[in-house]
């Protein structure tokens, strides 16, 4: 005579295979979720301290407004904007000043680059890029730089803002945070 167990569920090992198949498949959406999330985490860390160093780089040209001293503006082309930032000590986010080709190893991590003149940030994913070389350094990176903006109103040229311009555009995905 047979089992309740055996008679309901029958061979055992296909009962097994049943739950590991259902394990993995339950597995592998755990997984692709965090990582999806993960990925939504730095882009949001990212444009909250693009925006911050945007804010740094418009009071740079307000407090030159205000000493009604745009002439002084083009000494600050391709500085670096993390200096005009009260950074706290525990920013780990930001490595300071140091070539990329110093720095390629730390993904996740914001740099400036004191011979191109950029501030830059190495993504944890190439993902973000739209054309990585391999073995251009360059282009592994997003790279800012801080620009005059020129007016052409007059005869003269003069300075009409501060801005921090990307150098190439980055792909990230809207399609990437979406929800189930």
């Amino acid at each position: 005579m047979q089992s309740i167990y055996g008679r309901t569920f029958g061979n055992r090992y296909l009962v097994f295979a049943v739950a590991v198949l259902v394990l993995a498949v339950l597995l592998w959406w755990l997984a692709e979720r965090l990582d999806r999330d993960m990925n939504n985490a730095e882009h949001m860390h990212f444009e909250m301290r693009l925006a911050e160093l945007r804010s740094a780089v418009l009071l740079m040209q307000a407090t030159l407004v205000a000493k009604d001293d745009m002439q002084a503006a083009e000494k600050y082309v391709g500085s670096n904007p993390m200096d005009w930032m009260a950074l706290a000590e525990s920013d780990r986010q930001y490595l300071g000043e140091l070539r990329l080709e110093d720095a390629m190893e730390q993904r996740g991590k914001w740099v400036f680059d004191p011979w191109r003149k950029v501030i830059a940030y190495r993504p944890l994913s190439d993902d973000w890029l739209s054309d990585v070389e391999s073995g251009n350094i360059e282009s592994a990176w997003l790279q800012f730089r801080v620009v005059a903006l020129w007016s052409n109103e007059s005869k003269r040229k003069s300075i009409k803002a501060l801005a921090l311009q990307p150098l190439q555009s980055y792909a990230w995905s809207a399609q990437k945070t979406r929800r189930f």
